[in-house]
């Protein structure tokens, strides 16, 4: 049985993310800063468990392919990063100093990372992902199994305030996203039943509730799952599976606008990056680096005018990092299927 399936609204939703992501990493500002930490990376732990079908193989094998496809990539892009700083971008000449980003890939990866810090979801994923396997091949009965993963991440959120220690590899925020692995499993097994249909179609309704939920993520402060920054506990669970479900509801209406020409392009494009999004969530940060520098001076004259000149600065910066990956991930494409074509002849 196969584990994952697509959908293209789930696609269009980790899109999104993307997008914001990176819009985080070129920075648009503190207030748009809190705002995204508040749900973008459990949306992304949300659509692993809306797309979870569950498999009959062994725990052994299950976890070798979690290793494969998420452990193998943190390996090779983290090492990738770690070369790219010593050659251009180290600034610090002891060996101690030149070990550190190295030392922080292989155990404790929460902060220090060289160049792409957000590689830590790759880790953090992976258990989440092991966890989940074994709970849901231990405990059959959904709502056991949700009073457990729920205790499991409410006690997650609370770990680094209680303990004041962080667990290698994310394993700490492992905890908290397997609560959002849960809900994206029980929105995708139970959404036609419990949701109205007129209610899941309103524009209005999801504008008014993008308002609302922008507001209470601003009354409750900065969240960020990485550092293990959650506020008050109760409001973050809140304010993230409602924005998740809010940009959920959102990316069915934009699929629904594919059928007019007007619109389809973008909404691919939106969707390809969601369908794209490791080499998204592994290659932004080294191409902002990049693109900041080669355009330093260009970034310097924008800034000293007008907000509206910084904004398309900024802007510019975002477009250019996505289409660059766009243009890598869709000539990697063509060179392997073309290996493939080759190796068949």
């Amino acid at each position: 049985m196969k584990e994952m399936q697509r959908y293209d609204y789930i696609d269009v939703l980790k899109g999104i993310g993307i997008i914001f992501m990176i819009m985080g990493h070129v920075f648009f500002g503190y207030e748009f800063d809190y705002y995204i930490h508040a749900f973008n990376m459990p949306l992304f732990f949300f659509t692993s468990g809306y797309c979870f079908k569950g498999t009959n193989r062994k725990m052994g094998s299950e976890a070798e392919k979690l290793f494969v496809k998420l452990i193998v990539p943190y390996f090779m892009y983290g090492i990738f990063h770690y070369i790219i700083w010593i050659i251009f971008l180290a600034d610090v000449h002891t060996r101690a100093e030149l070990l550190e980003p190295l030392k922080r890939l292989l155990f404790m990866n929460e902060d220090g990372l060289p160049i792409a810090g957000a590689l830590w979801f790759l880790t953090a994923l992976f258990w989440a992902l092991l966890f989940y396997n074994i709970i849901q091949r231990c405990v059959k009965s959904i709502l056991v199994q949700t009073g457990i993963i729920s205790a499991i991440a409410i006690m997650g959120t609370y770990w680094y305030a209680a303990t004041e220690f962080r667990l290698p590899w994310g394993m700490d925020i492992a905890f908290v996203a397997i609560g959002f692995i849960q809900a994206g499993y029980i929105v995708a097994k139970y959404q036609y039943k419990l949701s109205p249909s007129k209610i899941l179609n309103s524009s209005p309704l999801i504008i008014v509730g993008l308002f609302v939920n922008y507001v209470l993520i601003m009354k409750n402060g900065y969240i960020n799952m990485r550092t293990a920054d959650y506020m008050h506990r109760l409001f973050f669970w809140i304010n993230a599976i409602s924005a998740i479900i809010l940009y959920f509801m959102l990316s069915k209406i934009l699929c629904r606008l594919k059928e007019r020409k007007f619109y389809r392009k973008c909404i691919e494009i939106i969707e390809y990056i969601g369908r794209k999004s490791l080499s998204f969530l592994c290659l932004n940060q080294l191409l902002l680096i990049f693109i900041d520098k080669l355009c330093s001076n260009i970034w310097d004259t924008l800034e000293k005018q007008t907000n509206i000149m910084c904004g398309a600065q900024r802007v510019t910066l975002l477009v250019l990092t996505i289409v660059i990956i766009y243009i890598y991930d869709f000539l990697k494409e063509r060179i392997v299927k073309e290996y493939r074509i080759s190796k068949e002849i």
